[in-house]
């Protein structure tokens, strides 16, 4: 995309992706993938799945606490969890 169609596009990720209530919204969610995808259609790419990922970063604790202890680097790793996956179809662009 270029810079135009980020700029027009950047709205449905703020909507979708800052202000979708995650959990409480899944009976939406193959009806929101069907827009997303009308969104994001072109006629030489066409999106063919749309997945929804949770990604949870965690907050390593303050340095003064952890001074004594030796740090658990297993902790730290992201958690990615892909909880809902679409298959559009071609009947979804019409």
């Amino acid at each position: 995309m270029n810079i135009l169609e980020k700029f027009e596009r950047e709205r449905f990720r703020k909507m979708f992706n800052d202000n979708l209530p995650y959990g409480k919204a899944d009976a939406l969610l193959p009806s929101l993938s069907r827009f997303l995808a009308n969104a994001a259609y072109s006629k030489y790419s066409p999106p063919a799945r749309i997945s929804y990922l949770l990604i949870n970063l965690p907050i390593p604790p303050p340095q003064g606490l952890m001074s004594n202890k030796p740090q658990e680097k297993n902790k730290l790793e992201p958690g990615i969890v892909n909880y809902f996956v679409y298959g559009a179809s071609p009947d979804d662009y019409q």
